[in-house]
């Protein structure tokens, strides 16, 4: 433009810049390529925004599929949880009853011993 705006006073210098803008626009396939783009532009932005949105429907139906079975892992977790916490009670109540239970049974053997040499001691006697 510049060119054209220092050479105004000469037609044959606006020549090359004439030729050059029009060679510049329509060289490529400039308008043509504008003109026939805009539609399959718009329809190839659309099938790309489209298979984006399918892609991302695809990605969150598995992240919603994985979540649910994360929750359902997380629900049975809990519920084995609690069912070894329930055990782990019974089980201390259970260790206390078998500490009550020996000192029962060592107390029962120690009776024992001393009825047997009570017993021995009759027999001393009575013989």
């Amino acid at each position: 433009m510049l060119f054209i705006a220092a050479g105004a006073s000469d037609p044959q210098n606006w020549l090359p810049a004439v030729v050059g803008i029009i060679v510049a626009i329509l060289g490529g396939g400039g308008i043509a390529a504008l003109i026939k783009s805009r539609p399959e532009g718009s329809k190839i932005l659309i099938d790309a925004a489209a298979g984006v949105v399918l892609v991302q429907t695809g990605v969150i139906t598995d992240l919603r599929k994985q979540l649910d079975e994360t929750k359902e892992d997380l629900n049975l977790a809990r519920d084995q949880i609690d069912e070894l916490r329930t055990h782990v009670s019974e089980m201390s109540l259970l260790r206390v009853e078998n500490d009550r239970l020996k000192i029962r049974v060592n107390d029962q053997e120690r009776e024992i011993q001393r009825l047997q040499q009570r017993v021995v001691e009759l027999e001393r006697h009575n013989s």
